[in-house]
């Protein structure tokens, strides 16, 4: 785990936030609760958008790396194997649970290794669905994409031009996420979720380096918000998101200037992705269970406990599968590399 007391804890606390509506909201979801979002003017705002603040964190963070990637200190095979190394571990382990006992081994070993890899968002696109294993697993394979993609634009085009791609890429996403009509059958949505978050939160990095490229980037946004309101009459974009992409970034900005140093609040940021990745089949898994011994899942103190677990849940799976594994492949990196390279030749 990372010294705590060299960091601050500011989107510490966001990635707190976004986990516990996150369970908030599927906890809603699962059991049927009566949900009222909140109405803010322009229409309701649903906790499941917090998806949209966990991405700008991730673009956000990503954006930092763009110097490396153009002195060439970080390769595609070493940003991509440590995003696997990170994350996969933790996703096989999910996915065996989830296959064995909450799906009955539906889906059997090709759904596994698909989730395992990030990729059965494709499967699904594919029209492979009894390879989909989880719905809510679909943002760890579109990060994963949006994590390479913006290594690929920075790698490839030049500087002057970055902010344009960008600026392309969240105007697609909102496209995208806004319902099209041939959404049916192709997930993109989700897609779209994920492309106009982790690239207004890549913006929102670079409008913090600079006086001059703050002005670039904020007219820039401001173009491109005028340019999704144009948009409106010809795809119907989700209403919240024009709150989202106000709200979001401004708490970020925020959040990264607090002077807020907590060592508990790191551990439980370090859990949240345990969190996220763990809730879904916990429940899944005991939800038969509870209504058995005739709980009332829909009550207020369930749903809170509920989420305490998660987070107990999640800081084991940091302690006992994340940190573990990721140290070792870490550590045999050269060797896996070379194992592959001899599969190839």
């Amino acid at each position: 785990m990372k010294k705590t007391g060299k960091r601050q804890n500011g989107i510490d606390l966001l990635r707190i936030l976004a986990a516990v509506l996150i369970c908030f909201h599927h906890h809603a979801l699962w059991t049927g609760r009566a949900y009222s979002p909140i109405d803010y003017g322009d229409g309701p705002f649903y906790f499941g958008l917090f998806v949209e603040l966990f991405f700008m964190i991730s673009g956000y963070f990503m954006c930092r790396k763009e110097k490396d990637i153009d002195e060439r200190k970080e390769s595609f095979f070493s940003l991509y194997f440590k995003r696997m190394a990170r994350m996969a571990p933790s996703v096989l382990a999910c996915a065996v649970f989830f296959t064995i006992f909450a799906r009955k081994g539906q889906g059997g070993i090709g759904s596994i290794i698909l989730t395992t890899l990030l990729i059965q968002e494709p499967a699904k696109m594919l029209g492979y669905p009894e390879l989909y294993l989880n719905d809510h697993l679909w943002f760890l394979g579109v990060l994963l994409f949006c994590t390479l993609l913006y290594y690929t634009i920075v790698y490839f085009c030049p500087r002057r031009c970055r902010r344009a791609v960008f600026l392309s890429l969240i105007l697609i996403g909102c496209l995208l996420a806004g319902q099209m009509p041939f959404r049916e059958g192709f997930p993109c949505s989700d897609w779209g979720r994920g492309l106009n978050s982790f690239f207004t939160g890549v913006l929102v990095q670079k409008m913090k380096r600079s006086e001059k490229t703050n002005l670039y980037a904020g007219a820039s946004l401001a173009g491109g918000f005028a340019a999704m309101l144009l948009c409106l009459g010809f795809a119907p974009l989700i209403s919240q998101y024009m709150t989202v992409f106000v709200i979001f970034p401004s708490l970020i900005v925020l959040a990264s200037s607090l002077p807020v140093r907590i060592p508990l609040i790191t551990v439980l940021s370090e859990c949240t992705y345990g969190v996220y990745l763990w809730h879904y089949p916990i429940f899944d898994t005991i939800r038969p269970l509870l209504e058995k011994a005739g709980t009332n899942l829909q009550a207020k103190r369930v749903m809170i406990l509920m989420t305490m677990v998660m987070f107990v849940i999640g800081y084991a799976s940091y302690r006992l599968i994340e940190k573990p594994c990721e140290r070792y492949l870490l550590s045999h990196r050269k060797q896996i590399r070379a194992f592959f390279i001899r599969q190839e030749v």
